[in-house]
This record gives structure tokens, sequence and C-alpha cells, in this order.
């Protein structure tokens, strides 16, 4: 029953990236995705918010409402806040991390993310199935924790 569920959703998102004119869509799986023991709450929301394009994360805000939201800037100032830079451009974040996370991206044949709008976060599904990938980017996350919106006010 779980292979043909993922069949069928793979099929459906195939279709809707394909409408939109993607020419990849990310591969979908049922399995639950597993955090390390004691990971806040908090933390996994910030987490699983780098894999959707509508996010809490300052590009998505400012495209969302630009009166409120003035700068899609990350705090480091050097890029648009997204999962992307947070993930291997952010100078916030410990350049071993996002030389490890750079080099995993570019030698795995997943999903290219480094050429998908909006910071790769739709890419991000697929990738978020390699442990090595997860583990990382939960300790990004972790480490930014400080600097990322954990809410807003609309």
């Amino acid at each position: 029953m779980k292979h043909y569920s993922e069949q069928l959703w793979q099929s459906s998102i195939n279709s809707q990236y394909q409408l939109e004119g993607y020419t990849e869509a990310p591969t979908v799986s049922t399995t639950k995705l597993k955090f390390p023991p004691k990971t806040s709450r908090q933390l996994e929301t910030l987490f699983l918010s780098m894999f959707y394009p509508n996010n809490i994360m300052n590009e998505f805000l400012h495209r969302f409402n630009s009166s409120k939201f003035d700068s899609p800037l990350c705090e480091c100032g050097r890029g648009e806040q997204n999962s992307l830079h947070l993930l291997i451009f952010c100078p916030d974040v410990q350049l071993k991390k996002r030389n490890s996370m750079s080099e995993l991206l570019i030698s795995h044949p997943l999903h290219n993310i480094l050429n998908q709008g909006y910071g790769g976060n739709s890419m991000l599904i697929s990738w978020s199935r390699l442990h090595k990938f997860f583990d990382l980017a939960v300790e990004i996350t972790r480490d930014a924790e400080q600097f990322l919106r954990t809410e807003i006010k609309l």
C-alpha cells in the first residue's frame, strides 16, 4: 500500500511540476523523518519550513508583503534569506558546515537545488531522505536558530 501511495503521489507531483514549467520534481516518500533525540519543537518547525517556498524567511515574507517586510536580506546582509542561503552561503553559519553541505549537494545525483528559484525549497524534500544531508541541515538550523524568525504577525 505504501509503495502504491507513493507512486500515485509521485505521478501527481510530476504532472504539477511539469505544468508549472519545471524539468524535475521532488521525490516523494511516506517515510517519517527522524530528528535527533530532544530536538525542540521550535527547531523542528524551523527546519521543516525550509522545505516550503511559503515560509517565515525574509525572502518569502518580502515577496508576500513588501510594505510590512521591507527587505528580503538575511541578517548577515550578504544575500536573500532563504533555505539555500542558510545552508551554503550565510557567513553566520560555520564555514566547515557550509562547505560540507556544498560538497554534499554537488556530489550526490539528486535534484539540483542550486539552480532552483526561491532558495530551492521544494527540491530539499528529496534531499531530506539522505541521512547525511538531514543531519547536517538540522545542525545548521540549530546554529542559525538564534537569528531566524520563529513567528510573524500579519
